[in-house]
């Protein structure tokens, strides 16, 4: 019953939530196809030029001229060079169907999370009496210490996106920026893997900023808003919500994320930093029963 209550909760929260934003969304995509035509009017009318004498060469007024120009290209290039190029787009097909494989497993975690949370301590238990008794203390004392970890790393984690939405959202409206809500909302939840959110962001915005202002004071804006907002989070959301439990080096983060996305990909980088909590609390145990032993006390 518990188990189904919070499910219950869970999803009448995210079905609220979703009922709010989805009518924002409706209108700041609307109001954006709106005004696209006479942004890239002005782009041509104002900044087109601007670029051409910057680099010295016409550039292509339409889409349909740029791919025009491209393909004259393309069909003047060798076999040597057509080669890797078709193995680059190939590769990126490929990445493109490994990613909507890992979307439609991730319809399968709610299944596996109501299983696993109703079979909890049916699970502990058995895995409890596996372990040889003289080392029933140590393990209970890690499990306890890696559920401490984890649990506080998801739900603060999950604040801190929550929190950052808003703020990116509101300082992008301000800044006048179309989709500030779209894009608020995307770099919030893409935090829950550390950095990709506020990347995400930075390079959306200021591509809409280009778009629909053409300059680069708006982009300055941007990253302004974005920096400022970085360092509330890491001195003083994420420390306040997410505490130093987890006690992690940013750079010891970045580099798990690297190789979590280089060893399983997408999954690699949603898991790289709870599993490196979790593996610091394993060296952790271990330091403290070396510094105990004899061959570490030995004179």
């Amino acid at each position: 019953m518990a188990v189904t209550s919070l499910f219950l909760i869970f999803f009448l929260l995210l079905a609220l939530l979703l009922v709010l934003l989805i009518p924002i969304i409706h209108e700041e995509i609307n109001k954006l196809l709106v005004n696209l035509p006479q942004y890239v009017k002005n782009f041509q009318d104002e900044r087109l030029p601007q670029f051409e004498k910057l680099m010295g060469r016409r550039l292509p007024y339409s889409f349909s001229e740029f791919v025009n120009s491209r393909l004259s290209k393309i069909s003047n290039l060798s076999y040597d060079v057509l080669e890797p190029l078709s193995k680059f787009a190939l590769k990126i097909l490929s990445n493109i169907l490994d990613f909507i494989v890992n979307l439609l497993n991730f319809i399968l975690i709610p299944l596996f999370a109501f299983y696993f949370m109703r079979d909890y301590h049916k699970l502990g238990k058995m895995i409890t009496d596996l372990i040889p008794l003289r080392y029933h203390d140590g393990f209970r004392s890690i499990s306890r210490e890696i559920d401490s970890v984890l649990s506080n790393f998801i739900r603060g984690q999950c604040a801190v996106c929550c929190l950052l939405a808003v703020c990116y959202s509101l300082g992008l409206y301000f800044i006048g920026i179309d989709l500030a809500v779209v894009v608020g909302v995307t770099s919030g939840i893409l935090f829950i893997i550390p950095y990709v959110g506020t990347l995400v962001g930075i390079v959306w915005a200021s591509i809409l900023a280009l778009i629909k202002f053409g300059d680069f004071l708006h982009v300055f804006y941007v990253l302004g808003w974005f920096g400022f907002v970085h360092l509330w989070e890491g001195y003083y959301f994420t420390p306040k919500l997410v505490g130093h439990k987890l006690g992690l080096h940013p750079m010891l983060v970045i580099v798990s994320l690297l190789i979590g996305g280089e060893v399983l990909g997408l999954l690699g980088i949603l898991i790289a930093v709870p599993v490196t909590a979790i593996l610091k609390v394993f060296i952790k145990y271990f330091l403290k029963s070396y510094k105990k032993s004899a061959f570490f006390l030995a004179t």
